[in-house]
């Protein structure tokens, strides 16, 4: 599997690889993340080139014939937590965003399988401790419909 972000490379630079790419005839799927991964395990689809790190990691793990690799930086999406204007019970609210941030809360998140931004769980990340990862912009979100527009004129037509 790849990661590519076409913004680490420039607009005209990026355009040409997908453009490449699609040339190929790679089939865009519209499956979840796991679907794609066990798909390509199975030796149903060649490869994914906008998936998560999770599902891959989780077959290798379990002797599955899949792999991945990175073009440049990886973007990442963040997720973020926070606390309403007004909750129902304020200091409930506070308490819980301190424990998803905690090391125990933290642990448990690495514990499903996702990653975690505290560098003190660096170490058990091993598949992404050496990645330059660059966080995607929210406000890119208000693009969508230009983007997919995009990835449907080139792979497409």
């Amino acid at each position: 599997m790849a990661c590519f972000d076409g913004a680490n490379y420039g607009k005209g630079q990026g355009l040409r690889y997908i453009a490449a790419l699609a040339k190929q005839n790679v089939l865009l799927r519209r499956e979840s993340s796991a679907m794609r991964a066990q798909l390509i395990a199975a030796g149903e689809a060649p490869l994914d080139i906008d998936s998560t790190l999770g599902p891959v990691d989780e077959l290798k793990k379990r002797g599955a014939p899949i792999d991945w690799f990175t073009v440049g930086p990886v973007p990442v999406v963040t997720s973020a937590h926070g606390v309403a204007s007004r909750p129902s019970h304020p200091n409930a609210a506070r308490l819980y965003v301190d424990f998803v941030l905690s090391q125990v809360g933290q642990r448990l998140v690495l514990d499903i399988g996702r990653q975690v931004a505290r560098t003190d769980f660096l170490r058990e990340q091993e598949s992404i401790k050496n990645l330059q990862l660059v966080p995607l912009d929210p406000a890119s979100g208000e693009n969508m419909d230009y983007y997919a527009r995009q990835i449907n004129e080139i792979f497409y037509q």
